[in-house]
């Protein structure tokens, strides 16, 4: 979604609420609510810190090298 919006994607931060306090705190809606706060408020300072990492675009050369002459190596020769 970042690179389809023009931004690196290395500037993506998940803070996962389902997991880390809806299932696990159903019975504690407060509890569950404070924590995905604090998760939220975690996620937004440490994507302050993100910086951006350039992105490289190497050539590929196709060529390989199987070593052994076994039943596998056959095949994948």
């Amino acid at each position: 979604m970042c690179a389809e919006s023009g931004l690196n994607p290395n500037y993506f931060q998940m803070v996962n609420i389902r997991e880390h306090c809806s299932f696990v705190h159903q019975d504690n809606k407060e509890k569950a609510t404070q924590k995905a706060k604090n998760l939220i408020r975690a996620g937004v300072n440490r994507a302050r810190l993100l910086e951006t990492v350039p992105i490289k675009v190497l050539s590929v050369e196709k060529s390989a090298l199987v070593v052994g002459a076994g039943i596998a190596g056959m095949h994948a020769a």
